[in-house]
């Protein structure tokens, strides 16, 4: 899509991948440029978005679970990837697809994502 995000589909389900530096995750998605803390920054994205972190103990990346809209459900997850980095996978499917896509797609694509952080200029 451009130089933060990354767009996969199968037609049934939308996933967005987004990379970039503190300044583009402040402007779009909420989180305070000088957050390092992974829950402090999830909160403040829930909070941007109106949706509602779920359960994620053990988990790699913190769920945020969005509000249904035009029978479409979305969840977006927030993985650290470094000192106040972030990587954001949004997904959404429709509500009756939504929970096989989360177990069956969105969590195997999130957990095999290598992340490598961009050299220093």
């Amino acid at each position: 899509v451009n130089a933060n995000a990354l767009y996969l589909t199968d037609a049934a389900a939308e996933v967005f991948i987004y990379r970039g530096d503190a300044a583009f995750f402040e402007a779009r998605w909420g989180i305070p440029a000088g957050e390092t803390d992974h829950v402090m920054a999830a909160e403040a994205l829930a909070a941007h978005l109106g949706g509602e972190i779920t359960s994620f103990e053990g988990q790699a990346a913190i769920p945020v679970l969005l509000p249904l809209r035009e029978g479409r459900q979305g969840i977006v997850y927030l993985a650290q990837v470094g000192e106040g980095e972030w990587l954001i996978l949004s997904a959404s499917a429709s509500t009756d697809q939504f929970e096989a896509y989360v177990t069956n797609v969105f969590e195997p694509l999130l957990l095999s994502l290598e992340i490598v952080p961009t050299p220093e200029s």
